[in-house]
Parts: structure tokens; C-alpha cells; sequence
């Protein structure tokens, strides 16, 4: 099963949040917003899946019952 990574400027691109807003979801242990993984000393990515479902969370969050205003 291969997975994608995505680095932290895909996932601004993705998820149209500021790097400063990403920084503070991870920080608060209270955020379900995907934990990055490791790739090398200074390095860290994030596992495209677990974008795409927190994307799918935040529309259910906000259109409850399959709406689409």
C-alpha cells in the first residue's frame, strides 16, 4: 500500500489555512488537525490520506446532513 506525503506547502495549498493556523492546531492537543511524521533530521510531512479526511470532517462539521450552500 503506498501512501502519499505531502510537505507543509501542499498542505497550505490543500487546506487553504495559513502556516501560522496549522502551527497552532498542532500545538493544541485538543485539534484533531493530522499529526506530521518525521522524514529526516529537519524534515516532516504529512500523510495525504489523513488531509483528505480532515477536509472531509470539516465539511460534515459545517453541513451537517449532506447539505451544499
Amino acid at each position: 500500500m503506498a501512501h502519499t506525503i505531502l510537505r507543509f506547502p501542499q498542505v497550505i495549498a490543500i487546506t487553504g489555512l495559513p502556516r501560522s493556523t496549522i502551527y497552532a492546531k498542532l500545538a493544541d492537543d485538543n485539534d484533531n488537525f493530522p499529526r506530521p511524521i518525521r522524514l529526516g533530521a529537519r524534515s516532516v510531512g504529512f500523510v495525504a490520506r489523513e488531509i483528505d479526511d480532515y477536509i472531509a470532517q470539516q465539511i460534515e462539521i459545517n453541513r451537517p446532513e449532506g447539505g451544499s450552500k
